[in-house]
């Protein structure tokens, strides 16, 4: 099999970190058209995401190549997709969706196809090439590949019942490994709680309302947390803590450096006091880098975390994926 034919196979199969033998079944012409398609995203990205095209190509296929990756090793993304456009007041009709879901498929390829997808804002029966739905609560999901070493035991789903969340659901998804070692990997998804209306607890509260749907997520043992934390703990950015299509915007003077604090470090404090790593964070275009894979210490270590880029004029956000080893 040529170089190219071993990329393709593995691309379409979405094994390119493991080299899966499986992957040379996949039909030639659909494995072709996932290599274009994943080429041409490449392409498209700036020199400070991956390198060139055939830079990060290469790195694939090397990967792909090498030693078959250690039955330890897990592989997790994050992105959300968002209901509108980065435009102001933008909608997202069904070209914009078609649009966003061949970005996020196409991204997904080219950082290495990770086992386990997590998706916040998720639009009705989207579907994500090269995955299959494995769970679901209003719009968070968590995606496998058709062929994967885990299956989908239960999901747990929580919605915040505090009042001035504009948007706070969280969902606990376990996943059992494929034979008779009954390991299992917890990862919860979830969007911390924002809105406007923030500003006006004390600080006690604004803790609370920072760590609740977190809270849910640790009494329920999540080996992972990911999602959009709504925060950026270095505290440089203050634009996105006014939700700018709100009817009660709130004065950017009404954020006071103590409240600015809690309402940025709270999430962040909270998980490292309970035995949590950040593993990484990537951007939104509202400032800061709201988007985070946390990972609990005793179960995991690290072994790197890459951006998606996903930014452009349709998702506001870019997404995240980062491997671990279990422990």
């Amino acid at each position: 099999m040529t170089s190219r034919q071993t990329l393709n196979a593995s691309l379409a199969k979405g094994h390119l970190r493991r080299g899966d033998a499986h992957a040379a079944q996949r039909d030639e012409g659909a494995a072709n058209a996932h290599y274009d398609r994943a080429r041409s995203y490449a392409r498209s990205l700036p020199r400070s995401a991956f390198g060139t095209c055939a830079e990060r190509l290469s790195e694939l296929l090397g990967t792909s190549a090498g030693a078959e990756k250690s039955k330890d090793e897990i592989s997790v993304a994050t992105i959300r997709m968002g209901y509108g456009t980065a435009v102001p007041d933008g909608e997202c009709d069904a070209k914009c969706l078609a649009e966003k879901t061949e970005r996020v498929s196409s991204a997904l390829a080219v950082a290495g196809t990770p086992e386990f997808v997590a998706i916040q804002q998720l639009h009705g029966e989207t579907a994500i090439d090269g995955y299959g739905l494995a769970s679901t609560h209003l719009d968070l999901a968590v995606f496998v590949p058709p062929v994967s070493e885990w299956r989908h035991v239960n999901t747990e789903a929580y919605r915040t019942p505090l009042q001035g969340c504009d948007y706070a659901p969280a969902a606990v998804s376990t996943f059992k490994r494929n034979d008779d070692s009954n390991v299992e990997i917890v990862i919860a998804n979830i969007v911390v709680c924002r809105g406007d209306s923030l500003v006006l607890l004390d600080d006690v509260k604004l803790r609370r309302y920072k760590t609740d749907g977190l809270s849910w997520c640790v009494d329920r043992h999540a080996d992972i947390i990911v999602g959009d934390f709504n925060a950026d703990e270095d505290l440089t950015n203050t634009e996105y803590l006014t939700n700018k299509t709100s009817k009660h915007k709130v004065p950017a003077r009404r954020w006071t450096p103590e409240k600015i604090e809690i309402l940025n470090r709270a999430p962040f404090e909270y998980l490292r006091e309970n035995k949590y790593a950040l593993a990484g964070t990537s951007k939104s275009v509202h400032g800061g880098d709201p988007i985070c894979i946390w990972y609990k210490t005793t179960r995991l270590r690290p072994i790197g975390s890459d951006t998606i880029p996903l930014i452009d004029g349709l998702i506001t956000r870019d997404g995240l994926a980062a491997r671990f080893l279990m422990q």
